[in-house]
């Protein structure tokens, strides 16, 4: 009997909508802030990490995740997308959930979002050791505890120096990717209710001009005025605008409201300024079709001069951004 090979090359930004900002020869043009270059790549080649949905069912490795996103969210959102990409706005309901869905999990299956989730886990984690393990005592009765619910001996553990480990926070907290791809899912999902409440508009470029993407596309711009070191501002925040791009044509932008939909062709100052907020909130890369549409939206937003991503997944935030 033949298996099915499984996958390994996993893209956190699907091919389709990669290939919405490529060129007439079906490649994009990309900067790379980690290694500080402009180079041309095909989809198939942009935005991947081996193993990225890869968990273990049953001790067997499997890429069930990334053929269930490629197949109940991805396939259903191409032809959507494909028809707003021709300035066709008319949603069924079943599809504006099709596309919230999707949108949702543009924000969160990503490299950012994962190192976000790194901090967040690893923060709660040593606060409710220090809080649920406050004595010598209590962390004596925890490997007590422990010894009893799996039957293994923990005699030689030390209560005192586990105690010290986790009052001086030397240890390190390892979190399994069954568990990281859990929250992604849920943190995405979480976001629908918020998504399908706000008003919607798509946004179509004029002629001559084109939309970018990044490997952090959902991006949210604070409402005029706010404070932008304060990071305290999301998608359901009054005034702010959360935009994704869709494709070189379109892009799609949320604000507050009841849920309507709407649509219009943009003026050519508005989305540079989009393009440049866009740009500045990317991870390690920002991809476009046109190679001197990057060089001009990459030097604006001083991505070629700014601290580059300290691994190869990271990066900083951005500088002050401008309104759209």
């Amino acid at each position: 009997m033949s298996s099915v090979k499984r996958s390994q090359r996993h893209h956190y930004l699907p091919q389709f909508y990669l290939k919405g900002f490529t060129n007439a020869q079906g490649l994009l043009h990309v900067f790379d802030r980690l290694n500080e270059e402009f180079r041309v790549e095909p989809p198939i080649n942009t935005a991947l990490v081996k193993n990225w949905y890869t968990v273990k069912s049953k001790g067997k490795k499997t890429d069930r995740i990334e053929s269930l996103l490629a197949i109940d969210i991805e396939g259903k959102a191409a032809p959507i997308i494909e028809r707003i990409t021709k300035r066709d706005i008319k949603l069924k309901d079943d599809e504006r959930e099709i596309l919230a869905v999707f949108v949702a999990l543009m924000r969160t299956p990503i490299p950012a979002f994962d190192r976000e989730a790194n901090g967040v886990i690893d923060t709660f984690s040593r606060w409710y050791a220090k809080f649920s393990l406050p004595t010598v005592s209590a962390v004596e009765d925890d490997l007590r505890r422990f010894e009893k619910e799996t039957g293994e001996s923990m005699g030689d553990v030390a209560a005192s120096e586990v105690f010290s480990m986790v009052q001086e926070d030397t240890y390190e907290i390892q979190v399994g990717r069954r568990e990281k791809i859990r929250l992604m899912l849920e943190v995405g999902l979480g976001l629908l209710p918020k998504l399908l409440g706000l008003d919607w508009n798509f946004l179509f470029a004029p002629p001559g001009a084109v939309f970018i993407t990044t490997d952090n596309p959902f991006t949210v711009v604070p409402p005029p005025g706010h404070d932008l070191d304060r990071q305290d501002y999301g998608v359901p925040t009054p005034e702010a605008i959360t935009v994704l791009p869709l494709s070189t044509d379109a892009c799609l932008s949320f604000c507050r409201g009841r849920g309507a939909v709407s649509g219009g062709e943009v003026d050519a100052c508005f989305l540079n300024d989009l393009n440049y907020f866009v740009a500045a909130n990317c991870d390690r890369f920002v991809l476009a079709g046109d190679e001197a549409l990057l060089r001009r939206v990459v030097r604006d937003a001083g991505l070629d001069t700014r601290a580059k991503p300290s691994t190869v997944n990271s990066g900083a935030g951005g500088p002050e951004h401008p309104r759209v």
